[in-house]
């Protein structure tokens, strides 16, 4: 702690330290328990009403442990659960595994993968009448030419409901089928068979989509030369519909295993996921362009199955900005998935990990495609919860990173007044009372498994009394390997001195204005993979200066105990618990700012307001 401002200091302590704990950007809406009462494993999406309701589905749970429909509404700040149908395991159908749809008079439709007098599926309607929810099964699978196990959402087209199914048809690989109401009565029409092979798709686990034109798009799990799976197109012409496969996946480098459907955006260009292949072998996230009446696929991102997430089995969400938002199934901080966040930016595309599950309380292992709603990302994970069951979660924040960081690599977050950051730690190199201080901090930052940064700036955020620096020249580094006990700088990856700038934030702490003090580097620094730790060290230390002879700067804490992230964060998950502060003049020799905390029995924060500029 700075030795010179100690009354200072100890009114931010009486500021920020009001609150245990932050909150974290993910929030658990309901807990699945199982048994009799309540559903469990839920692994489709959920849909919205006008309301605000969500809807959606388990695949087990309920009366007789078959599956749920239930609704969550939200009243005075909770979410609060309605199972609004138990399937009984017979012909109402068994294992529903995919979301509902519901039409402008509020009925739900969706499909169970069993059950029905062939045990091969169902189509269904709930509706509500008199107070309470009605199941009707509109139509039963036989497993056959009408298709199989039905395990995606539909889609309604007027009076029409139209899907896939992975199982039946006339070559056994799975179906597009519509079921149409006409004159009081539901009519199944199997629109097409694949074949499989090496020329067509087999086993559709899709949704479909429509284009303008009333064209319709999926994709299949296998088929083709590589057995990978397929995007195709289905056009009709004189009341007969006909495929054509827009590219067949390799399951090498391109991707392969297709377990969603596809998107698009206003430009016509295809979006979607694969669970497998990639350069890493763990799943990509794909475009495929259209151009000529042919389509060329480019892999936007490839999963290492780290930090970054693995194994995408979820569609994509975009939202108004073109930003791409799913989930993987492994993969994230404790290998139990992720919700992640592509962005566009100058013809690349930079993911983003918005959420690491832990497979604990906050849920793990997502399968669920995200709901955009009133800025959250609202989902299902399979497990984790208290009961293990599964939770319908919403993580919050849409990243975006600061105008300064630019192109941005990663940024440690805002300072949060509403945090427990106990204190202000220096980092300086000042002359108060004609009194040299020199203290330093320095914040981590992680590489994540499978990208290579080239570093061409860094920054940090800082309370300053100077109003500008003074020498310009401003000292930084970068280091790795320091141990987390402290006791040493750990290798020096990169030092220098550059001219650095110092420009307001518009925030400040008790009236002491906030600035950013960034760094350009003369020549860019490359890393690999690993943890690192980054230093700018602002200086004032000009006799003739009254500012530097004054008070000077200090680093400080951007959030809370256990930091992923800080407000409007960005880029891969802060390292907990691994900021260091050196100083001499304080007896600090590369101590553990956590450890310092816990010493002082403070709240132990210990992240710093720090990011890194450059590229992938």
């Amino acid at each position: 702690m700075r030795s010179h401002s100690v009354a200072i200091i100890a009114a931010m302590i009486v500021l920020l330290g009001a609150n245990a704990f932050a909150a974290s950007n993910e929030k658990v809406l309901h807990t699945f328990s199982g048994g009799t009462t309540d559903g469990s494993y839920p692994v489709a999406g959920l849909i919205v009403d006008s309301a605000g309701n969500l809807y959606g589905t388990t695949r087990y749970g309920g009366a007789s442990g078959d599956g749920t429909v239930f609704k969550l509404s939200l009243l005075n700040g909770s979410w609060n659960e309605t199972v609004l149908y138990s399937f009984a395991g017979g012909s109402d159908g068994i294992s529903p595994a995919a979301s509902l749809v519901m039409d402008s008079a509020g009925n739900l439709f969706g499909t169970t993968r069993l059950g029905g007098p062939d045990s091969a599926g169902t189509i269904f309607e709930l509706s509500f009448s008199g107070g309470s929810w009605k199941e009707s099964v509109l139509y039963s699978f036989t497993g056959g030419a009408d298709g199989g196990s039905p395990q995606a959402a539909l889609v309604i087209r007027g009076n029409v409901l139209l899907g896939t199914t992975p199982q039946g048809g006339a070559n056994g690989n799975g179906t597009v089928f519509y079921l149409a109401h006409l004159n009081g009565k539901w009519t199944e029409k199997v629109l097409y068979s694949f074949a499989g092979g090496n020329t067509d798709g087999a086993y559709p686990y899709s949704a479909l989509i429509f284009d303008k034109t009333g064209n319709l798009y999926g994709t299949t799990e296998s088929g083709g030369p590589n057995e990978a799976g397929s995007v195709f197109e289905l056009s009709q012409s004189g009341g007969k519909w006909t495929e054509k496969v827009l590219y067949f996946f390799t399951g090498n480098t391109d991707g392969g295993t297709l377990d969603a459907g596809v998107i698009f955006d206003n430009a016509g260009n295809l979006y979607g996921t694969t669970a497998s292949g990639g350069k890493y072998s763990t799943g990509t996230v794909f475009e495929l362009t259209p151009s000529s009446g042919s389509w060329t696929e480019s892999v936007l991102y490839n999963f290492t199955g780290g930090a970054d997430g693995g194994f995408p089995s979820a569609g994509l969400s975009m939202d108004a900005n073109g930003n791409l938002f799913s989930t993987t199934y492994t993969g994230g901080a404790s290998k139990a998935g992720t919700v992640f966040q592509l962005t566009p930016s100058a013809g690349a595309w930079t993911e983003t990990v918005l959420y690491s599950f832990s497979g604990g309380n906050d849920g793990g292992f997502p399968t669920s495609t995200v709901l955009l709603y009133k800025g959250f990302k609202i989902g299902t994970t399979i497990e984790g919860g208290s009961s293990q069951e599964g939770v319908v979660f919403k993580v919050g924040r849409l990243i975006s990173a600061p105008s300064y960081c630019n192109p941005c690599l990663f940024y440690g977050g805002d300072f949060d007044l509403s945090s427990p950051a106990a204190d202000t730690f220096a980092n300086e190199n000042i002359i108060p009372g004609n009194f040299p201080t020199l203290s330093q901090i320095y914040s981590p930052f992680q590489v994540p498994a499978g990208e290579t940064w080239q570093v061409t700036g860094l920054f940090i955020n800082s309370i300053a009394y100077p109003t500008a620096l003074d020498p310009v020249a401003t000292p930084w580094e970068i280091r790795t390997g320091i141990p987390i006990n402290g006791g040493n700088g750990g290798t020096l990856v990169a030092s220098g001195s550059a001219n650095g700038t110092m420009t307001a934030t518009g925030r400040n702490l008790n009236g002491v204005p906030e600035y950013t003090i960034l760094v350009t580097l003369t020549t860019p620094v490359i890393l690999s993979p690993g943890i690192y730790w980054e230093n700018v060290t602002p200086q004032c230390t000009n006799s003739n200066n009254s500012q530097c002879t004054a008070q000077g700067f200090t680093g400080f804490l951007e959030s809370d105990m256990e930091t992923m992230y800080g407000l409007n964060a960005y880029g891969p998950s802060e390292p907990w618990r691994d900021s260091f502060w050196n100083s001499q003049l304080f007896g600090l020799n590369w101590e553990n700012t956590y450890q310092v905390h816990q010493q002082r029995g403070e709240p132990g924060g210990d992240a710093f307001s720090a990011g890194v500029i450059g590229t992938k």
